[in-house]
């Protein structure tokens, strides 16, 4: 096509003849528009073009049968691709973009299919972790990452690739007009097994560390827990050899005098109480000792991190290298600035996620945590996008200092909650009432089996349900609204933002809009949070999901009890140590807890089992209610596996945005080598203003990369270049055309009903509205989206 000479790589190829499949197009225009005559030249090669698709159509041998529905919209979008003179760019065909999108449905089952294998068994893996001895702990890690979950990875991601190979044989239509998209996809599949190792890997060896923590609480705990059943026994004996029988009131006020003189005796140590603000302090310092002598005098200066506790971060000209900016107009380098400004805040957030995701735990601070949070920092500066923007050492230090200044009081609040819940004393209060009980029922020479098999389901059983069924619920929540009447919006990016945007334009108000353009990964999040929230409150949704996890694990665990090996245990101790080690995968339970339950229990081990077993289904009932009582919203922080950020992931991808109107990715998988966006928006919205006036711009940037305008800005070092090259600035971008004059009018129409709005909170002046833009209908409006996201 007459000045459209770009270059082609040979994978853009499926099929050519060099004799046949060879075109010249005359530009349309006889010279320059509006007054240029049309140049016949051009209308009689489209013709010929014409006759030759329908001889090529009757000679090619197809994946599958030709009709003529399909062979018209074919027709249809490369004649709009050439009359547009948008040819040799992309075709922009509906019966592409359906199959792509089909194969971009079956990748995303396929990925839930893979991450929900990895998260099952890796949940599995974390309890046998946490069933283990410390001696123990180092060997039974590097065989699980080492073997079983490397097999896992292996098995699933063949498994993914075979599937994915059969659907682009058989299971998608229009297969061949994709086909240079199939390594694209199995590359992605690679990335995903990637991924997903590195996350078991750190998921496994965050477990150790916990475990090595509880190990060392356990070992404190079984010391009280011994010298007490000695106490208890010594004087048990003693009573036998006076016998005497006193009465219940009696037994409570020699037992409390007896437990008083046994916690006094012992002198139990309490745990270690940590300074978490200086300790990160210092971290931070050992982090950043090799920078510049500023930030080391800076750093040195600072003595606590509390001054940084609740200052809001707020940005400075010295956090910009100005020296890269000296021959850059003053406009760009201001754009450069609200940048960085904009990425330190939503790093900030994100660093505020992760801590309160943390929190959630209920477990003890690590330094681990406060490492993590300084990687997301470094791996946010180090991205080329914020390079670019040359932010300074002080400005790397500052954020530093904030993140971790908010971060220290939670963490700090997180560790003394750990070290109440986990204190020796309180820990061994808790079982005082049991080991009363065990006491009076000894001293009145009673054998209460029912009793003990009571206290092992409320003490032990209980807690470990419910904690297994936090970690399997976020993953059946996704799986039912993957299998849900709207299953379709979660499908693919597309789908999911037809349904956003279809809600935006129905509410139609500002602030919702903003926070979509300005905000989009948190606005998405919380879109997602209520519609879960939505969907489960209030309904026996919840219920059932809670119940089948529930009624699952009770099943296993009355299997287990009836095992022969449980069952032919020679003592209570002996059938609890069997019985822990037979659900070690789907179960934590408490040692301390097994300890109490078989002191001086002398039960026959069939009749204590059938007493488990009967207490089992109360007790089973108790944590439904429970659960489903708190509501959603309280229940969604409590879940290891979030399906909130997990369905965030899957819709957001690889979270690039377009350069010129911030427009989110669309392509399929995490680790594409190309980015693209269905749906543009005007640039004025991102905020683009034009050139150097302060006035936002109207025009969207898949019409200005086919026109002959130019762009400055700081990626192009404040030249001017033309937006038909924006692929030398950014060449995984691939900026498609308008399939006609209407796609955009959706986006057109929220910046003429806002266009104020925008203008004021930009700090701008309002963009210039065309004429036919203000007679735009919130009608014509939702037709465009509908005709885009075909």
């Amino acid at each position: 096509m007459e000045k459209r000479n770009k270059s082609m790589k040979f994978c853009d190829i499926i099929d050519f003849d060099t004799e046949k499949h060879s075109w010249y197009f005359p530009g349309l225009w006889h010279g320059v528009p509006p007054m240029a005559i049309i140049n016949q030249g051009y209308s009689e090669n489209v013709f010929q073009l014409k006759k030759y698709l329908f001889t090529l159509l009757k000679e090619r041998q197809s994946p599958e049968p030709q009709n003529i529905n399909s062979f018209m919209e074919w027709t249809k979008s490369l004649w709009n691709a050439v009359k547009h003179e948008t040819f040799i760019f992309s075709f922009r065909n509906i019966l592409v973009a359906e199959a792509y999108d089909q194969m971009s449905v079956k990748y995303s089952e396929l990925e839930w299919n893979f991450r929900k294998k990895v998260h099952s068994n890796l949940a599995k893996y974390e309890n046998i972790i946490k069933n283990q001895l410390p001696e123990n702990l180092q060997n039974v890690t590097s065989d699980i990452l080492e073997k079983r979950i490397k097999e896992l990875l292996d098995r699933e991601e063949t498994h993914m690739t075979q599937t994915l190979e059969q659907f682009f044989k058989s299971g998608c239509s229009n297969v061949h007009l994709i086909e240079r998209y199939r390594g694209d996809f199995l590359i992605y599949v690679k990335s995903l097994r990637k991924d997903l190792e590195v996350m078991a890997s750190n998921k496994c060896w965050e477990a150790v560390r916990i475990q090595n923590v509880k190990s060392e609480i356990q070992i404190i705990q079984t010391k009280i827990q011994q010298f007490i059943e000695e106490k208890v026994t010594k004087h048990l004996q003693n009573h036998r050899m006076n016998h005497s029988t006193p009465n219940e009131r009696e037994l409570k006020l020699e037992f409390n005098a007896l437990w008083d003189n046994i916690l006094q005796e012992f002198n139990m140590t309490r745990l270690r109480k940590h300074r978490i603000e200086i300790e990160m302090l210092e971290q931070l310092k050992r982090e950043m000792k090799n920078r510049p002598g500023a930030v080391t005098e800076k750093l040195n200066n600072v003595k606590s991190l509390k001054y940084y506790e609740q200052k809001s971060f707020e940005m400075n000209n010295i956090y910009m290298d100005h020296g890269f900016f000296w021959n850059i107009v003053e406009f760009i380098t201001k754009d450069c600035y609200k940048k960085l400004s904009h990425i330190a805040h939503s790093l900030a957030e994100d660093c505020q996620v992760y801590v309160n995701e943390k929190i959630n735990t209920e477990e003890d601070y690590n330094e681990m945590y406060c490492q993590n949070l300084l990687d997301m920092i470094n791996h946010k500066l180090d991205e080329e996008e914020v390079r670019k923007l040359h932010p300074t050492p002080q400005f790397e230090v500052d954020l530093k200092l904030h993140v971790l200044g908010g971060a220290a009081p939670l963490f700090q609040n997180m560790h003394d909650n750990f070290g109440i819940n986990n204190d020796p004393i309180r820990v061994t209060n808790k079982f005082k009432p049991q080991y009363f009980s065990i006491f009076k029922n000894r001293m009145l020479y009673k054998d209460k089996s029912r009793r003990h098999a009571e206290h092992f389901c409320e003490q032990c059983l209980k807690p470990a349900i419910k904690e297994h069924t936090y970690k399997n619920l976020g993953k059946e929540i996704i799986d039912d609204m993957l299998k849900c009447a709207d299953a379709m919006m979660f499908s693919s990016r597309k789908h999911f933002q037809l349904t956003l945007l279809k809600e935006l334009l129905e509410i139609n108000r500002f602030e919702n809009y903003l926070r979509y353009v300005t905000k989009y990964d948190n606005y998405v999040k919380r879109w997602i949070s209520k519609y879960i929230v939505k969907k489960y409150n209030n309904s026996a949704e919840l219920d059932n999901l809670v119940s089948q996890i529930v009624s699952s694990i009770g099943k296993k665990i009355k299997a287990a009890l009836q095992e022969p090996i449980v069952q032919s245990s020679q003592s209570v101790s002996q059938m609890l140590q069997v019985f822990s080690m037979e659900l070690k995968k789907d179960l934590v339970l408490s040692k301390s807890a097994m300890k109490v339950t078989s002191f001086q229990n002398i039960s026959n081990i069939r009749q204590f089992s059938t007493d488990i077993a009967y207490f089992l289904d109360s007790t089973e009932e108790e944590i439904k209610s429970s659960i489903v009582s708190m509501g959603i919203e309280d229940v969604l922080p409590k879940l290891t596996f979030k399906p909130q950020d997990e369905l965030c992931q899957k819709i957001i991808g690889c979270g690039k945005r377009c350069p010129f109107c911030d427009a989110p990715c669309e392509a399929g998988g995490n680790n594409h080598q190309y980015h693209f966006s269905s749906f543009h928006r005007p640039k004025g919205l991102a905020p683009y203003k034009c050139s150097e006036s302060n006035i936002l711009c109207n025009s969207t940037c898949s019409a200005d990369v086919f026109s002959n305008d130019s762009f400055i800005n700081s990626d192009t070092d404040g030249k001017w270049l033309q937006y038909k090259d924006y692929r030398t600035i950014y060449p995984n971008w691939v900026i498609l055309p308008d399939r006609d004059l209407n796609s955009s009018d959706y986006w057109k129409f929220v910046l003429k009903q806002f266009n104020d709005s925008f203008a004021k909170y930009y700090n701008v002046e309002p963009a210039d509205i065309p004429s036919e833009w203000k007679r735009l209908t919130q009608k014509q409006a939702l037709s465009s989206l509908q005709e885009n996201m075909k």
